[in-house]
């Protein structure tokens, strides 16, 4: 069932300068931060991908999805606009943006002549990710207790929204046909980028900050 998606604005400073470890430790601001650096392309993708989807529903389908897409695609959008002000101080900061290239990289030639299902299974495989994040922040509160109060509101805020649109993208792929056997072969395709992609991002984000080799981290 379609449903209705508010679109909150943020009001939250991100132009004062914040601490380098701003949850509390060296592994956690740079495993966030790497996290932060794929959203803008991201984000975008999961746009492109349901506006694709929704244009290729018929008249019974597009009137059943527009208010849910059109909610989905306000939300991503600000998540979209709020990260890039968050990663311009990442960027202040001496860490390099690598994962954003390799997304972009990806669309062009992985996914720009595929069929519109096909985007939509890779964003409901991701979305499936961030909702398992989304899930964690929100029932463990710990999970921030130390961190940048600005900060921790950002990161919950963009929770509370990714656990409301989780289905959007999965729901379209469904109504569109897609077939259970392709949408898993994406969803590990997407698990494998995902992982290695976090994984180089979190560990060139420690060597910018001079914390990778240390005991503690």
């Amino acid at each position: 069932m379609s449903k209705t998606l508010t679109v909150r604005r943020l009001q939250v400073d991100l132009e004062t300068p914040w601490p380098r470890h701003w949850t509390g430790d060296a592994f956690g601001s740079a495993w966030f931060n790497a996290l932060s650096f794929s959203f803008p392309a991201g984000e975008q993708l999961f746009i492109d991908a349901v506006k694709q989807g929704l244009a290729r529903l018929d008249d019974a389908g597009r009137e059943r999805f527009a208010d849910e897409v059109q909610g989905f695609i306000g939300q991503e959008a600000t998540h979209r606009r709020v990260h890039q002000r968050f990663n311009l101080q990442l960027e202040r900061q001496g860490y390099v943006n690598h994962w954003e290239g390799r997304i972009r990289r990806r669309i062009l030639t992985q996914l720009a002549r595929r069929d519109a299902r096909a985007w939509l299974g890779v964003t409901a495989a991701t979305e499936h990710f961030t909702a398992i994040l989304a899930d964690h922040l929100l029932t463990h509160p710990q999970a921030l207790a130390n961190a940048e109060p600005r900060l921790r509101e950002l990161w919950l805020w963009h929770a509370s929204e990714e656990s409301e649109h989780r289905c959007t993208a999965f729901d379209l792929y469904r109504a569109l046909g897609g077939n259970e056997a392709w949408r898993r072969r994406l969803y590990v395709v997407v698990t494998l980028h995902f992982a290695l992609d976090l994984t180089r991002q979190t560990l060139h984000n420690l060597w910018r900050d001079g914390h990778w080799w240390r005991p503690a981290t």
